[in-house]
């Protein structure tokens, strides 16, 4: 009759009060350097959230800081420097240039001239 020494794992762990193989590090000695270990543990999983939380509000402080910021600054300084409040001012713009409106006035004097001159052809042309 043979004798098994080695029935398996877990009775083999069981010899030594073992029940489980995640009670396998109880076989190891204790360790001097454990507190700093789960002080190094504990600050490394804090930085891994504070940094998440950093890379998450850095792209929302760029939005806030300088584009939103521009789009209030741009809008004051235009509103500012170009006078929008005075309605002369906005009445100005909306005016012609004198350049524009003797242009205007010469392409309306030509367009009469050619249209009369169509007018006369086209008696011509009918006679």
């Amino acid at each position: 009759m043979k004798i098994r020494l080695f029935n398996g794992p877990h009775t083999f762990l069981a010899r030594f009060g073992l029940s489980c193989p995640n009670d396998l590090h109880r076989l190891l000695p204790d360790d001097d350097l454990e507190p700093a270990l789960d002080v190094i543990a504990s600050v490394r999983a804090y930085f891994q959230v504070a940094f998440k939380c950093f890379i998450d509000l850095v792209p929302l402080e760029v939005d806030s800081e300088f584009i939103r910021g521009f789009a209030r600054t741009i809008r004051n300084a235009l509103i500012v420097g170009f006078d929008i409040k005075s309605p002369e001012r906005c009445a100005s713009w909306l005016q012609d240039s004198p350049q524009g409106v003797g242009r205007r006035k010469e392409l309306l004097s030509t367009k009469q001239r050619v249209e009369a001159a169509r007018v006369e052809l086209s008696s011509f042309a009918l006679t």
